[in-house]
């Protein structure tokens, strides 16, 4: 897997997100964040910086667009402001999620078989 960071991959990674920003449109946040935080919860309170569920959620959706490594997505979370906007996040925030809180939202999406792939199999995501 190709490690993919900013501002390396500047020109890249724009118009990606540009691209990633549209596919927003297709998921649907509320009912992924409803079929979802029932698993999430157990995990809160863990050693990790907590976010809110869809903010984690879109994270872990533009990871995957993106194809970033978790350690390269938290390393991008840090360092790009547009990234975190894009995800929800406040600009001027420090405290984002780290590897281990992206990790473990992963795992549980896996888990439960509540990825992106996974609703979309499911037609839950819009064809529009």
């Amino acid at each position: 897997m190709q490690i993919l960071l900013f501002p390396e991959a500047e020109a890249l990674g724009l118009q990606k997100l540009v691209w990633c920003q549209k596919l927003f449109s297709r998921v649907p946040w509320h009912a992924w964040v409803e079929l979802v935080m029932p698993y999430y919860k157990s995990t809160i309170g863990r050693d990790t910086v907590c976010c809110p569920l869809d903010a984690m959620l879109r994270i872990h959706f533009v990871q995957r667009y993106l194809g970033l490594s978790d350690p390269a997505m938290a390393c991008t979370l840090k360092t790009q402001a547009l990234v975190r906007r894009l995800v929800g996040l406040p600009e001027n925030e420090h405290v984002v999620p780290d590897e281990s809180a992206i990790t473990e939202l992963r795992r549980v999406l896996e888990l439960h078989r509540l990825t992106e792939d996974d609703l979309d199999s499911a037609g839950m995501l819009s064809r529009a």
